[in-house]
C-alpha cells in the first residue's frame, strides 16, 4: 500500500470548535461548546437542564448556525486577504463568513 501524502488546505476556524454563550428564553445564559473534528461526529454540550436530559437543546441548534462549513479542499476557493489583527492573525479570512481561518492537513 502506498504512503499517503499530506496536503494542507485552508478551512474556516468555526469548523473546528465553537464556544459561545446563548441566552435562554427567560434570560438565563448557557454555555454551548461544540467540537467538530474532521472525520468524526461532532460533539455538542450545553449547560442547560434540557441538554442534561435529552443530550440536545435549542441552544445547541442556535450555535450550529454559526458554523459556516467552508473548507478549500472540499468547496474550493481562496481565502480573502485582510489586515492582520487579533481575529485574523495570518492576514487571511474565510471567503464565506469572513471569520478566522486555519490550515488543515489532508491525506491524499
Amino acid at each position: 500500500m502506498p504512503d499517503l501524502a499530506v496536503e494542507y488546505h485552508w478551512a474556516c476556524q468555526s469548523n473546528k470548535r465553537v464556544v459561545m454563550i446563548i441566552k435562554g428564553s427567560k434570560g438565563a445564559e448557557y454555555r454551548v461548546d461544540g467540537e467538530l473534528p474532521c472525520g468524526d461526529a461532532a460533539r455538542w454540550y450545553c449547560t442547560c437542564k434540557g441538554y442534561e436530559f435529552r443530550h440536545t437543546c435549542r441552544h445547541i441548534e442556535e450555535a450550529k448556525k454559526t458554523v459556516c462549513g467552508w473548507n478549500a479542499f472540499v468547496q474550493g476557493g481562496d481565502p480573502k486577504d485582510v489586515p492582520v489583527d487579533d481575529e485574523h492573525p495570518n492576514g487571511k479570512a474565510c471567503p464565506k463568513c469572513g471569520g478566522e481561518i486555519t490550515s488543515i492537513g489532508w491525506g491524499v
